[in-house]
């Protein structure tokens, strides 16, 4: 066994210690941190369609109320009674569904949290899997044709190598290429915005003094607004959650 089929075969080694690692990476996200994520992320968005269907059920109401006053003459009908309780009714549910949505504020940028060092566990388990799935072809490349390559480029042919190598190109579908991407899997985060990925310093400077309440959270929160492309929702749950701090 020459050096190059040595390196092969801990490249060989290596290479399916990283995609078991990947796999494992993978299923504690999308089983876990992402998963929670996606369900936290889903019930504050039907909560939110909620309050809008309750809130234009009022304003319907309300209409009512108008027509059937003007119609009886400012006199108290029973189709202004029912248009009275159809508007209560839909703006208690709207306040209903509004604490509802408070109460999930916190678990919402919690879960965000969780996802993305979930995610950061994940992406670098498939960069570390990529990355040896690339020495694990290349020295098995070497360890099967190295040495007579070596050989001809001793011999003087390393120019024509070299430039046959640059210029090849595969024939028709390249299968393998198909074989390797399948073998990594499609790398997806899911429920959690690119930009909604702080990283440390962000997380400690602004996301942190916001859970906590301090003077300076808003204003820490603007700024983390304008430098990072926040989803929609998890801007709203810091807004909501420091409107929350500022009011008590």
């Amino acid at each position: 066994m020459n050096a190059w089929q040595k390196k092969s075969e801990k490249a060989n080694i290596e290479y399916e210690r990283t995609l078991t690692v990947l796999k494992e990476a993978r299923e504690a996200y999308e089983t876990g941190a992402g998963k929670n994520l996606a369900e936290t992320t889903a019930n504050a968005q039907r909560l939110r369609e909620l309050i809008v269907q309750q809130k234009d059920a009022a304003e319907a109401a309300q209409a009512a109320l108008g027509v059937a006053l003007r119609s009886s003459n400012a006199a108290v009908t029973q189709a202004s009674k029912d248009a009275l309780s159809a508007r209560r009714s839909a703006e208690d549910m709207a306040d209903a569904y509004q604490a509802m949505l408070d109460e999930t504020v916190t678990a919402q940028i919690e879960a965000t949290l969780a996802a993305d060092d979930a995610a950061s566990r994940y992406e670098g388990a498939w960069q570390l899997a990529n990355t040896a799935q690339v020495s694990q072809i290349a020295y098995a490349a070497l360890a099967e044709c190295g040495e007579v390559i070596a050989r001809a480029m001793a011999a003087g042919g390393r120019e024509i190598i070299e430039r046959e190598l640059q210029h090849w190109k595969p024939d028709g579908s390249d299968d393998a290429a198909q074989a390797r991407r399948e073998a990594l899997g499609h790398f997806s985060l899911g429920a959690l915005h690119d930009g909604d990925r702080l990283g440390t310093a962000a997380r400690c400077q602004i996301v942190e003094p916001v859970l906590r309440g301090e003077r300076d959270g808003l204003s820490l929160l603007r700024d983390l607004c304008s430098r990072h492309y926040l989803s929609a929702a998890f801007a709203d749950a810091l807004r909501a959650l420091y409107a929350r701090h500022a009011s008590s």
